[in-house]
C-alpha cells in the first residue's frame, strides 16, 4: 500500500477542491446554501457590528447588506496550488547510537530514535510533510500541513469560517464615530463576516476558497497543525493492550525529552533584519528576490506601535490567535481604565502634600523661636526633628483625611472594570466566533477515563472519569489552596506584629533613625522577601496541581 493510500485510509479521501466546486454547479445546491446563510443571518440579527470602512472584495464587489450575500456566490474559481509553509518545528538532539558508547546510553538513544521514527511515520500517515535540518548538535524538524489536511481537520473540529461575500458593515454615526475611525481605529481595513461551521463539500461557500495560502489565518494553521500533532498516537497493538489509557503522542515525547522543544515560527516579514540583508546583497549582485505578498507582521508593526491609536485587535487575533488577542484586549482596557484612579490618586497626593508642607512650616517657625543657642546637641536635635518632619510629610501626602474616599473609588472602579470587561470579552468572543468554543472544543489528549458507560445517542461504550475520583482531587486541591491562604495570612500577620512591637515597646527609647530603620525598612524588606519566596513556592504548587487535575 502506497503512502498516499495509507494517508487516505486514515483520515478519509479528500476530494479535490475543484471537483467540489464543479459538483456544486452540477447539482445546483441552492437550497442547502440558502438555508445555511439564512440560519446564520438570523443568528446574527442583533449583533453589534464593528465600524469599518468598506473595502472592495477580491472579485470587485462591495457588499453592505447581508441579504445580498447569496448573489455574490455566482462565479467560483478552481483552487490553485498552495506554497509550502513551515507550520510547526520540533527539535531533538543530533546524537545517534554508536558502538563505542556504554550500553545504557546506547539503549537510551536507540529508544529515543525508535520513538521519533514511529512519530514521523505517524505524521506521514496523518498527511503531514516534514523536512530535517541538521545544525550543530540539534536537528530541527520543520512540519508543513497540506491544505487538504487542514480542511479535513477544520471540518473535524467544526471550525467556524467566514462565508464568501457575506461581509458585515456598519456606517459610522456622528462626528465622534467618524473621528475615531479616521484617526484612532487601526482595524478599519479588517472586515467581519457571517460565519458557519466548515465543510469540505461546501468549500466554495467560504471566503478565499480560491486562495489556499490565505484561506486559513496564520493562527488557524498553527492551531490545526498542533491539534493534529497532539492527537497522534504512536503505540502499537501490544502497547494498547497492556495500557489502553496511556496515550503516546507529542506531549509524551516532549515529557520524555525525545523531542527537546516544539514551537511555531513567525511568518516571513520584509522588516526582518535577515530579510533586509538578503535583499540588499541580492541587489548588489544584480538580482531581485521576490517580495513578500502578505506581511501581517509589518501591518501590526505599523499600527500596534502607535501609542495614540487603538490596538489592532483583529490583526493580533488573525496572527496570534484568539487567546493572545483576548489577553491584549484585557491589558489594553485595564491600562486605559487606570487613568481614573491615577488622576484621582495624584489629586489626593498633592492635596496631602500641601497640608503636610503647611503643617511643617508652622512647626518649623515654632522650633526656630525655641532655639536659643547653636550648641552641638541642639544641632543634632534639629536634624532628627527635620528628618522626622520630612518623613511625616511623605506619610501624610499619601495618608490624609481624603484617603478613605480614594479607597471607596478604587472599590467602585474595580467592580465597574470587571463588569465592563465581561461585556467586552463576550462581545469579542461573539465577533471572533469563539463564544461556544468550550462546548464544541475536542477532548484534550491528556484526558483519560477509568470506567466506561454507554453513550446515550450511539449506545457505544465511552470512557469517563468517576465523580468520586474527581471529588477527591477537587477536595485535595481546595485543601492545599486553603493552606496556602493561611500561610499568607501568617506571613502578613507576623510582619505586622513585628512592626507593632518595635513601635510600641522599643521605639520610645531609641533614636528616630534606628526606629525608622528597624520598624519601617526592615519590616518592608521582610514583607518583600516573604512575597518572593511564597510566590515561587505557589507557582510550583500551581503547576503540580494543574498537571495532577488536568486528566479529569
Amino acid at each position: 500500500m502506497s503512502e498516499e493510500e495509507t494517508s487516505n485510509r486514515h483520515y478519509g479521501q479528500l476530494p479535490p477542491i475543484s471537483e467540489s466546486i464543479q459538483r456544486h454547479h452540477e447539482n445546483d445546491n441552492k437550497h442547502d446554501m440558502n438555508s445555511l446563510l439564512n440560519a446564520e443571518k438570523a443568528h446574527r440579527t442583533f449583533k453589534k457590528k464593528k465600524k469599518r470602512k468598506h473595502p472592495v472584495h477580491s472579485d470587485g464587489i462591495v457588499t453592505g447588506d447581508s441579504n445580498n450575500c447569496s448573489n455574490n456566490l455566482g462565479v467560483l474559481q478552481d483552487v490553485v496550488g498552495s506554497s509550502k509553509k513551515i507550520d510547526y518545528v520540533l527539535v531533538h538532539n543530533a546524537k545517534t547510537p554508536d558502538e563505542e558508547m556504554d550500553l545504557k546510553t546506547r539503549e537510551q538513544l536507540e529508544r529515543q530514535l525508535s520513538n521519533r521514527t514511529r512519530f514521523k511515520t505517524a505524521m506521514q500517515t496523518e498527511g503531514l510533510e516534514y523536512d530535517e535540518i541538521w545544525l550543530g548538535e540539534k536537528v530541527y524538524v520543520t512540519i508543513h500541513t497540506p491544505f487538504d489536511r487542514l480542511c479535513y481537520e477544520a471540518e473535524k473540529i467544526k471550525l467556524h469560517m467566514p462565508l464568501h461575500g457575506c461581509q458585515i458593515y456598519d456606517d459610522p454615526v456622528g462626528c465622534i464615530d467618524r473621528f475615531v475611525e479616521n484617526y484612532l481605529e487601526t482595524d478599519a481595513d479588517e472586515v467581519d463576516y457571517v460565519s458557519a461551521p466548515f465543510e469540505r463539500s461546501q468549500i466554495q461557500m467560504f471566503d478565499k476558497h480560491d486562495k489556499p495560502d490565505e484561506f486559513f489565518r496564520p493562527a488557524l494553521r498553527s492551531f490545526l497543525t498542533h491539534h493534529v500533532l497532539i492527537n497522534i498516537d504512536i503505540r502499537d497493538k501490544s502497547d494498547k493492550e497492556d495500557n489502553p489509557l496511556a496515550k503516546k503522542g507529542l506531549p509524551y515525547l516532549l515529557h520524555k525529552k525525545y523531542y527537546t522543544d516544539a514551537f511555531i515560527v513567525h511568518d516571513v516579514s520584509s522588516e526582518d533584519p535577515a530579510e533586509e540583508d538578503a535583499h540588499k546583497k541580492a541587489k548588489e549582485a544584480g538580482l531581485e528576490l521576490p517580495k513578500v505578498d502578505s506581511d501581517p507582521r509589518k501591518d501590526m508593526n505599523n499600527t500596534w506601535t502607535k501609542i495614540y491609536k487603538y490596538q489592532p485587535m483583529w490583526k493580533i487575533r488573525n496572527y496570534f490567535g484568539e487567546r493572545i488577542a483576548l489577553y491584549f484586549a484585557w491589558s489594553g482596557m485595564l491600562i486605559t481604565s487606570l487613568w481614573i484612579p491615577t488622576i484621582f490618586g495624584l489629586c489626593i497626593f498633592f492635596y496631602g502634600l500641601y497640608l503636610s508642607v503647611e503643617r511643617f512650616k508652622m512647626e518649623e517657625a515654632l522650633h526656630k523661636a525655641n532655639i536659643t543657642n547653636g550648641t552641638e546637641d541642639d544641632l543634632i536635635a534639629m536634624i532628627v526633628e527635620t528628618t522626622e518632619d520630612l518623613l511625616g510629610i511623605i506619610k501624610e501626602s499619601f495618608d490624609n483625611e481624603v484617603t478613605p474616599f480614594f479607597a471607596l473609588t478604587i472599590c467602585l472602579w474595580g467592580t465597574i472594570f470587571l463588569e465592563y470587561w465581561k461585556r467586552k470579552n463576550s462581545f469579542l468572543a461573539y465577533e471572533w466566533d469563539v463564544n461556544d468554543f468550550e462546548s464544541s472544543e475536542p477532548d484534550r489528549p491528556q484526558f483519560f477515563g477509568t470506567k466506561t458507560q454507554p453513550d446515550p445517542v450511539t449506545m457505544e461504550d465511552t470512557w469517563y472519569y468517576p465523580f468520586y475520583r474527581q471529588f477527591v482531587k477537587y477536595s485535595a486541591s481546595c485543601s492545599v489552596l486553603i493552606i496556602m491562604i493561611i500561610v499568607v495570612f501568617i506571613s502578613v500577620g507576623g510582619v505586622i506584629i513585628y512592626r507593632v512591637i518595635l513601635t510600641v515597646d522599643y521605639c520610645p527609647g531609641w533614636p528616630a533613625v534606628t526606629c525608622l530603620f528597624l520598624a519601617t525598612i526592615v519590616s518592608s524588606c521582610l514583607n518583600a522577601i516573604s512575597i518572593l519566596l511564597l510566590g515561587k513556592v505557589y507557582e510550583k504548587l500551581a503547576y503540580i496541581l494543574t498537571d495532577w487535575g488536568k486528566y479529569t
